[in-house]
């Protein structure tokens, strides 16, 4: 037996050597060494790798793999950086093993790439189209709202996460069994960690858990089970206040300004025949403006929201009505200011008032004031407080 070496083709001259000398060269005494065939490839296992990561190849199939070489391995696709194996093995004449380490997406494209073998004469073969390099899986770790009533208009969703390479215009929906999706739109990719779109959410839409699903330009979708809660709306639910025997003055402050030392005195706040009261006794002529004040937080529930309050009361009767008067605040901006002359029914006469104020959903504050600017001489005033309701 005789191991060929090294070298390039061709025709060689064999002779014997003995003690005795060294053979004529002759025709009949030549050897030709022929060019070894190219390696082929035929297959790859596994055959898709996920970016980020690292292949085991527990099989490159194919043949004319020089056992005792190391061959050069790795995997080619047009217009990108080719991806070289580590730790070559030849098996057999027919198998290879290696490493392939998978790049980050962010550099590389997806798909389908050829699978290269070169022998160390530099003689190659290739698979084309063998090897599938496949985006890692999106991770989401935060949908924030992750909740909204149905009926919701124009609600804005921030998703936070990794490995979103969905491209620029992926589709986005909302999904349970039986129901119809509910897609997403205004999609905004901000590069793979985070993400906003907008959902309009059907008042018919059942409450309960939804999936929210992304599929990304190429069609892998992402699921991400029970991500998101449609709540029940609840609609706007009105606070009304009855200054009856049961509510009374719980949770209300109260305030008198008296400037006048000795002229005036503080009256209530009483609950007197099913009505709140509260005023100031006058016993004297003032100088300065008096005024009672009665202050209370109001907080609207979940999903509600208010911009109107009405106000029903009585505030006591004057001869000089240009002096008296009424203001109603919210947030400490006035949304009803009178006095007994610009709004006769100030004047005696139960009223029933009605203002409009920015929607709220959150925490309001309501002052209601009775003021008695100064003159010579009036009596004590007050002003009978019945409901009040936040819609």
């Amino acid at each position: 037996n005789v191991t060929s070496p090294a070298g390039a083709a061709g025709t060689v001259n064999v002779t014997v050597t003995t003690p005795n000398g060294t053979s004529a060269v002759t025709p009949a005494g030549q050897f030709t060494f022929t060019s070894p065939a190219a390696p082929t490839v035929t297959g790859i296992t596994p055959d898709n790798g996920t970016f980020g990561t690292s292949v085991t190849v527990t099989n490159l199939a194919g043949t004319n793999f020089v056992v005792g070489t190391t061959p050069s391995v790795w995997l080619a696709k047009s217009g990108q950086s080719t991806i070289i194996a580590t730790d070559v093995q030849v098996v057999s004449p027919t198998q290879i093993t290696c490493t392939l380490p998978m790049p980050l997406w962010t550099n590389t494209l997806e798909g389908q790439w050829d699978v290269v073998v070169q022998n160390a004469d530099g003689q190659s073969g290739s698979k084309n189209a063998a090897f599938t390099l496949i985006k890692p899986a999106p991770v989401v770790t935060s949908i924030d709202p992750n909740h909204a009533p149905n009926g919701t208009i124009n609600n804005p969703v921030n998703v936070t996460g990794s490995n979103f390479g969905f491209g620029t215009n992926p589709s986005i929906w909302l999904a349970k069994s039986g129901e119809s999706n509910i897609p997403a739109s205004d999609v905004h990719i901000y590069g793979t960690t985070s993400m906003t779109f907008v959902l309009n959410i059907p008042l018919s839409a059942s409450e309960g858990v939804r999936d929210v699903m992304i599929m990304s330009e190429d069609g892998q979708i992402s699921a991400n089970l029970g991500a998101f809660t449609i709540d029940k709306q609840i609609g706007d639910v009105p606070m009304i206040w009855n200054w009856d025997n049961n509510n009374g003055w719980d949770g209300w402050q109260t305030e008198t300004t008296c400037p006048d030392s000795g002229s005036c005195s503080i009256y209530g706040p009483v609950i007197l025949n099913g009505h709140g009261e509260y005023g100031a006794d006058i016993t004297s002529a003032i100088g300065s403006l008096t005024e009672s004040r009665v202050t209370k937080i109001f907080t609207p529930s979940s999903g509600s929201s208010w911009n109107t309050l009405t106000f029903s009361g009585l505030l006591s009767s004057s001869d000089q009505p240009g002096g008296r008067s009424m203001t109603i605040k919210v947030d400490g901006v006035d949304v009803y200011s009178a006095t007994a002359l610009q709004d006769p029914q100030l004047n005696g006469q139960p009223f029933t008032i009605t203002a409009t104020f920015p929607q709220k959903t959150t925490p309001v504050t309501v002052t209601i004031s009775g003021r008695q600017e100064p003159i010579v001489f009036t009596s004590s005033y007050s002003i009978q407080f019945n409901s009040l309701t936040l819609s």
